[in-house]
């Protein structure tokens, strides 16, 4: 228990300190454990704008109020609204991002939430893979206190250190599906011409990463962040969402997804049906927009996303 908690201390950096500074202690926790918490990196004052913000944005638009009034999640937010754009590229973060990929860290896209997600384990790097494998991470971050009843995010420490799956597992078990994924490859057309056949390799992946976690009786840690709290994972980090136990409660957040500077990146239709041969298909072009904050990549606009688990739909 002892051992618990220094790890905790050593895995949480408290806002006093210099926000350029990454103690050896933090970063030997992340390299170890896959996550760190910034705490108190957002100033609570900024949070209270964004929230205010994100209110008159849904306001002003649809966004598929349930019965208790929670919109659904939104999507590059950051693109629309000041306020979100500062909070994503928060310097504690920047900075931490910044030692860890050896590289200038760059927003690739933001969603905002509501409520918790309930989404099942999963690791982003198949839906952001990058070369190098280790240039991506997501960010985390708490717009309100976060209870243990509103479906916190969860994650599974350790796990980035786990055999990574990979599309090729799946189809390597799944005679059928990998004939279909091969008959698609020989068509020439490009991955996300074909959603729905992507969609059936993601969902028999879900039930692999299922499979391996429940047979490794892996643990899920729920992370309980107080507002304003930044919570930093591994690309290769499995985490997901915990049950709602109360449907009312809110759990206000927004994730974010970076990338190094000079990495390439992939999308999840490539990962999905071409991951075993990425070095023959052309990376992800981007435009790079440069603020006073940090670098962010072009989106037009945001997008109201729809509910569930699996890939999101505008």
């Amino acid at each position: 228990m002892v051992v618990e908690r220094l790890m905790r201390k050593f895995g949480r950096m408290n806002a006093t300190e210099r926000p350029t500074f990454v103690s050896e202690a933090l970063k030997q926790h992340f390299l170890d454990e896959g996550w760190v918490v910034l705490e108190g990196a957002v100033d609570l004052q900024l949070v209270d704008g964004l929230v205010s913000d994100v209110a008159a944005f849904r306001r002003a638009h649809d966004d598929g109020k349930d019965e208790f009034g929670h919109g659904k999640r939104i999507g590059l937010l950051h693109v629309a609204l000041e306020r979100s754009l500062k909070v994503a590229l928060n310097k504690p973060a920047i900075a931490f991002l910044k030692w860890y990929f050896g590289d200038d860290p760059v927003l690739f896209g933001s969603l905002t939430f509501e409520v918790g997600t309930e989404q099942n384990a999963h690791h982003d790097a198949a839906f952001f893979h990058t070369e190098p494998a280790d240039a991506m991470a997501g960010v985390w971050i708490a717009l309100e206190d976060i209870d243990d009843d509103s479906g916190p995010l969860f994650y599974i420490p350790r796990s980035h250190r786990l055999p990574r799956l990979k599309a090729r597992d799946v189809l390597n078990s799944n005679p059928g599906l990998r004939e279909r994924v091969l008959a698609f490859r020989q068509s020439g057309k490009r991955a996300a011409e074909s959603i729905a056949l992507a969609d059936e390799v993601y969902a028999a992946w879900d039930v692999e990463m299922q499979r391996r976690l429940a047979e490794l009786g892996a643990v899920k840690a729920p992370a309980l962040l107080k507002k304003g709290d930044v919570f930093v994972w591994h690309g290769w980090l499995i985490h997901g969402g915990l049950p709602r136990r109360s449907m009312p409660l809110s759990r206000r957040s927004m994730v974010c997804h970076f990338i190094a500077r000079h990495s390439r990146m992939w999308d999840q239709y490539d990962f999905f049906l071409n991951g075993d041969k990425l070095d023959d298909i052309p990376p992800l072009g981007f435009q790079y927009i440069r603020c006073p904050h940090g670098t962010y990549i072009y989106h037009e606009k945001p997008v109201v996303f729809s509910a569930g688990n699996g890939f999101f739909r505008a």
